[in-house]
């Protein structure tokens, strides 16, 4: 195509037709994309393409920042309603203890103190249900932690609780019964009532011992002969600072203090012993140690029938 400075002018006529045609079709006007909607809008506000993308981005991370926080609130929420759940749970057990179990503890009308064979320097009283081996056990434990100077002898005195709220100081019969213990059935019976059950403090640990009241001693140590041959089972529990199973050795006779003895050597420093008081009193003790002081202490201040 030449120049349009080189190109013949048009006839009149065909300008008009030109004109005209461009009169009857306007140009069509300019359609809306999506890039141009976009660039449109970055324009208007003045902001890149990669601020827009870092602008989404960060609500984007705030939303699931809220709905972390929704969730966390719902675990606390089902936390605490828990923890409220657990504390009425707790005392509406507690009081249904205390009314229906704890009631409070009387001793039966008329019922007089054990007797004190030995000068002590502390007694203690638990009480346990009757029946209750393990609880008495742990009560005997726990009266043999609460420590006294070394050298000190402390009296546990032990009352049974019943269901109707009533207790009474356990019998020697009681004592052995619930404890479980298997002497001959007839030496609870020739024994009186009332027993100290001791405990002495050493710097070692501590022993466990017993004062009994025979009705025929003779007739007491023959049953003590018989029960030699399971005691040891019986007594091992008293041992509180070792564990003792049982031993092939047997009881020998000795002598402490001018007193004839029965004595079982478990292992070394170690014992079981037994023996008789004035040929009235069954002495039983876990240790040498112990048994020597109690027949000192019944020397110096003999029992009072």
């Amino acid at each position: 195509m030449l120049p349009e400075e080189n190109q013949q002018p048009k006839p009149a006529d065909t300008q008009a037709a030109d004109q005209n045609t461009q009169n009857e079709n306007p140009a069509l006007p300019r359609l809306r994309t999506m890039k141009y909607d976009a660039s449109h809008y970055l324009k208007e506000k003045n902001i890149s393409f990669l601020d827009l993308v870092a602008k989404e981005q960060q609500k984007h991370e705030e939303e699931v920042f809220e709905f972390r926080d929704r969730m966390t609130d719902q675990i606390w929420f089902k936390v605490i309603l828990t923890l409220i759940v657990l504390i009425v749970l707790g005392i509406g057990g507690y009081a249904a203890f205390t009314y229906f179990v704890a009631q409070p503890v009387t001793l039966q009308p008329g019922e007089a103190a054990p007797k004190n064979y030995l000068a002590v320097e502390r007694r203690d009283v638990v009480s346990t249900r009757e029946g209750d081996r393990a609880g008495l056990f742990e009560k005997l434990r726990a009266s043999r932690k609460d420590r006294l100077p070394s050298g000190s002898i402390k009296q546990v005195i032990i009352k049974l609780e019943n269901l109707s709220g009533t207790a009474h100081y356990a019998t020697i019969k009681e004592f052995f019964g619930t404890l479980d213990f298997r002497p001959p059935n007839d030496l609870a019976a020739n024994l009186e009532n009332n027993f100290n059950f001791l405990i002495y403090y050493t710097p070692q640990g501590a022993s466990a011992g017993m004062i009994l009241e025979p009705k025929n001693p003779e007739r007491a140590f023959a049953q003590m002969v018989a029960w030699e041959r399971s005691i040891i089972l019986d007594w091992r529990y008293f041992y509180f600072d070792q564990t003792i199973t049982s031993t092939s050795k047997v009881f020998t006779d000795d002598v402490i203090k001018n007193i004839d003895m029965r004595i079982l050597n478990i292992t070394e420093g170690t014992d079981l012993m037994y023996g008789f008081f004035a040929g009235k009193y069954l002495l039983i003790s876990t240790s040498r140690e112990f048994m020597e002081l109690m027949i000192s202490r019944l020397l110096t201040s003999p029992p009072v029938k």
